[in-house]
């Protein structure tokens, strides 16, 4: 499938309700941002989890539990490729790398690039990952 969708990952505060410090990943993606937000809601259905409320949801929660670890590593999500072993996350743009791997879950045709640009926008929430401090 052609990569011809210009999508954007935005994480953190991005309504700045909170403290207001966000970042945005820009990718070349095979599906439409409704396409691949449909397809985290069906992995959340399967894997039992709500990424906006559970995954690196807090304040300075930057890092996956225990628990989201193995869930994910159970499932046959590459984990290993967007989480240290601390596990701490290192790279920000991991938080997202994680999103689309979530995605391909339940949509395995999922082709994403990574870009310097600007896109239309997927708020994927992380309010922990961009903290103050």
């Amino acid at each position: 499938m052609k990569l011809q969708h210009k999508i954007a990952l935005t994480y953190g505060d991005p309504s700045a309700d909170g403290h207001g410090i966000s970042e945005t990943d820009y990718y070349i993606s095979s599906h439409t941002t409704g396409r691949i937000i449909d397809a985290v809601k069906q992995t959340e259905r399967k894997l039992g989890f709500k990424w906006s409320t559970d995954i690196c949801a807090d304040y300075q929660q930057c890092c996956l539990t225990q628990e989201e670890f193995t869930i994910f590593k159970d499932a046959g999500i590459a984990i290993d490729d967007y989480v240290d072993p601390d596990p701490e996350w290192r790279n920000v743009h991991d938080f997202s790398g994680l999103y689309l791997a979530v995605a391909k879950f339940s949509l395995p045709s999922l082709k994403t690039e990574f870009i310097e640009d600007d896109a239309d926008v997927i708020d994927i929430d992380g309010y922990g990952m961009c903290s103050a401090g």
